[in-house]
């Protein structure tokens, strides 16, 4: 996890498991499934949402100093 220069929190999701993301009871149809992605939450809007998807293992997310995202893809 690291916190972008855009105040959002982010991670990547790797190809073992697919996960299902929502606040507690939350039905398993209204939750955001992952896997294979890059993803973010907001701290203080508590949003979450997919970035980027179609990776197979994505690691070493970085941003450069225009706060251009990159990754590696393995």
């Amino acid at each position: 996890l690291m916190f972008g220069p855009d105040g959002w929190i982010y991670g990547h999701h790797g190809i073992q498991a697919t996960s299902a993301v929502g606040e507690p009871g939350t039905p398993s149809e209204e939750r955001t499934e992952l896997n294979c992605c890059i993803w973010r939450y907001h701290p203080e809007r508590k949003t979450f949402d997919v970035v980027a998807e179609g990776t197979t293992n994505p690691w070493g997310l970085d941003y450069d100093d225009r706060g251009e995202f990159f990754f590696t893809n393995n």
